[in-house]
């Protein structure tokens, strides 16, 4: 009977440890972006619909667009801790150079990982 006293203690002492492990979030948030698609071309005074989807396990702290196109956008407010989903017009002006763009948008956690995707499209 003492061996199970022992093994059942062992088990407790096991699980004990398992439940007060390390709480560390290494894990970025997962960006997917599914508009435009990738070699989408645009003339100015073309709006480009920038949609798509961002996902935590822990607490979103920022959602940012950057894309060379002098329309970098903190995109706030987040839907909600842990998700967003990206619904965003972009309006070429005038200003627009003809060339080739990369829209990035990056998600970080409030542990600092960032997650990003990118897709490029062309400006004639």
């Amino acid at each position: 009977m003492s061996k199970i006293k022992y093994l059942a203690f062992a088990l407790v002492l096991g699980f004990v440890a398992i439940s007060c492990g390390d709480d560390d979030d290494s894990a970025a948030p997962l960006v997917n972006l599914t508009s435009p698609t990738a070699g989408s071309t645009y003339t100015v005074s073309d709006t480009i619909l920038l949609s798509g989807t961002v996902a935590e396990d822990t607490k979103l702290e920022t959602v940012v667009l950057s894309s060379g196109l002098g329309q970098d956008l903190n995109l706030t407010p987040l839907d909600s801790d842990t998700s967003h989903v990206i619904n965003l017009s972009l309006t070429l002006d005038s200003l627009t150079t003809v060339g080739d763009y990369t829209l990035t948008v990056t998600a970080t956690d409030e542990e600092g990982n960032a997650g990003t995707d990118a897709v490029q499209i062309t400006v004639q």
